[in-house]
């Protein structure tokens, strides 16, 4: 296992699974494009349902444009028969081995019920060489307790110099300490988390059935010295938590409780433009409002969603529409075919008036300037050419072909004339491809 920072475990960057990934990248991309993606990426989390990604800001519009994030989430796909999704958090702080960066308290858009348990809990911290008791986190799927669990780390991260923060999902609480007695090493583990500045678990509800995990962590409740935060949290109120032995139980029941309640609608709405924006991509608050219906009150699959419409085509005019948010999401991309470029010069030259044969001129008018750099764009990004590939369909030079993308990407979320025509031929095109399929 790579080493980790300030003591964070675990880190998932040799994950059997991300390993298997970077393999098969291997041999689809040059060298030096998959040592950015190791190098500008972190696993922060794998599950049955998701690969969440950490991924610098920097690089990912550059990954969303030359098609290899969406090489990414197909590796995935394949690698896992379609079990597990991409789920990208973009970010533009240093890239951490563990912990998500993106859950902080200052990201944290509390509902107004919550409020109070916000302030309580940075009380917490701001005393946390003060705490006497274990705090118990708690509130249904979609309350927001793991974003809550993972600010709360980073923040005791930042206030210790020395001492490991252990930040542990109960299911990686008991891979650790499966992991130790293969090793003959549980005494070890438990010196770790006895030593530990900060123990912080979240969803103990999953440690059901699992009795040696339950009594190791009554042991941590029961050793571990004051001036240690031990911050735990699971889906329902201590009492309520029948399956769990009772001395954890008790624990639970003695422990500070912070009830979470899931967010309003509104806030709901909040979260997904706040994570809109960390794309650095305009989004419409009619999309979000769609968005939050889709997924209801639990937002935890909403990064898949964003990185799903982000791989798109037409994911940068599509976030302010709500037909084409909708068709994106629903699309069998299994049952479309690639669009060929003489349909998407059709397309454009029947959409401003002009005949095909204009868009291949030399003529620097306007009128065929604007309509030529359109059709170039679309061309590159539905259907995967390279730039001298295009410039040969247009008769120019690639770097012509360069500069007409470029021109568009600066120019789209200046001029409103130019988006409005961009989200029209967006939706024409994802009709054409529907079509063709």
């Amino acid at each position: 296992m790579l080493k980790t920072r300030r003591g964070v475990l675990p880190s998932h960057a040799d994950h059997p699974l991300w390993l298997s990934i970077l393999e098969k990248l291997d041999g689809k991309l040059a060298g030096t494009q998959v040592d950015e993606i190791i190098d500008a990426s972190r696993v922060l989390q794998v599950s049955s349902a998701d690969l969440r990604l950490g991924v610098r800001q920097a690089q990912l519009l550059r990954w969303v444009h030359d098609g290899r994030l969406a090489l990414l989430a197909s590796v995935i796909s394949n690698v896992t028969d379609g079990g597990t999704e991409l789920s990208v958090v973009p970010l533009d702080v240093d890239l951490p081995l563990h912990l998500d960066p993106s859950l902080t308290l200052e990201s944290f858009i509390g509902s107004p019920s919550n409020f109070d348990v916000i302030q309580q809990a940075r009380g917490k911290l701001d005393r946390f060489n003060q705490v006497s008791r274990p705090v118990f986190v708690f509130g249904p799927s979609g309350s927001g307790k793991t974003h809550l669990l993972c600010a709360m780390a980073q923040s005791t991260a930042e206030k210790v110099c020395d001492g490991e923060i252990i930040c542990l999902s109960a299911q990686d609480f008991s891979m650790q300490i499966v992991n130790a007695i293969r090793g003959a090493e549980l005494e070890l583990l438990r010196q770790r988390l006895r030593n530990a500045s900060a123990v912080i678990l979240d969803d103990i509800q999953d440690l059901v059935g699992r009795e040696a995990s339950q009594e190791e962590l009554v042991r941590i409740l029961e050793e571990i010295r004051e001036s240690r935060l031990v911050t735990l949290s699971a889906d329902r109120p201590a009492e309520t938590l029948t399956g769990l032995m009772d001395p954890l139980r008790k624990r639970l029941i003695e422990a500070v409780g912070l009830r979470l309640t899931p967010p309003e609608w509104e806030t709901r709405v909040a979260i997904v433009l706040e994570r809109a924006t960390r794309w650095g991509i305009p989004m419409y608050p009619e999309v979000a409002s769609f968005l939050v219906g889709e997924l209801g009150h639990d937002l935890s699959r909403l990064d898949a969603i964003l990185t799903r419409l982000m791989i798109h085509p037409t994911s940068e005019s599509g976030l302010m529409d709500v037909n084409l948010v909708r068709r994106a999401l629903t699309q069998d991309h299994r049952s479309t075919r690639p669009i060929s470029p003489d349909a998407v010069i059709e397309l454009v030259a029947r959409h401003f008036n002009l005949k095909q044969s204009d868009l291949r001129t030399a003529s620097r008018s306007p009128r065929v300037t604007t309509p030529r750099q359109i059709a170039m764009y679309l061309v590159r990004r539905h259907c995967s050419l390279s730039f001298p590939e295009i410039a040969r369909r247009f008769r120019r030079h690639h770097t012509t072909a360069l500069h007409a993308c470029r021109q568009i990407d600066t120019k789209r979320d200046q001029q409103g004339s130019l988006r409005a025509a961009l989200v029209l031929l967006e939706k024409e095109l994802l009709l054409l491809g529907e079509e063709c399929g």
